[in-house]
C-alpha cells in the first residue's frame, strides 16, 4: 500500500493546476456529511472575517490591488 507521505510528496510535486484538480477530486470523493462539515467551517470563517472587518479588527484591500498582485505573481 502507498503511504500517505508518498502520495503527499507526489501531489506537492505536481504543477499548481494539477494540484488544484487533484484537491477538487479528493473533495468530491468525500461523503456528503464530511462536505457539509467543510462547508459549515467555511461559513463560520466567513462570518468571523466579516465580523472582524465590521469591528475594525482587520482591513480590506481594493480589488484592483488584489488583481494586480495576482497578475504579478502569476507572471513570475
Amino acid at each position: 500500500m502507498i503511504s500517505k507521505e508518498s502520495v503527499t510528496d507526489a501531489a506537492l510535486a505536481l504543477p499548481d493546476a494539477d494540484r488544484a484538480a487533484l484537491a477538487q477530486t479528493l473533495i468530491d470523493s468525500l461523503s456528503d456529511s464530511e462536505k457539509k462539515s467543510i462547508d459549515d467551517a467555511w461559513i463560520d470563517e466567513c462570518k468571523n472575517r466579516l465580523a472582524a472587518f465590521r469591528n475594525g479588527e482587520i482591513g480590506s484591500v481594493d480589488a484592483i490591488d488584489v488583481f494586480a498582485l495576482t497578475d504579478q505573481e502569476v507572471s513570475e
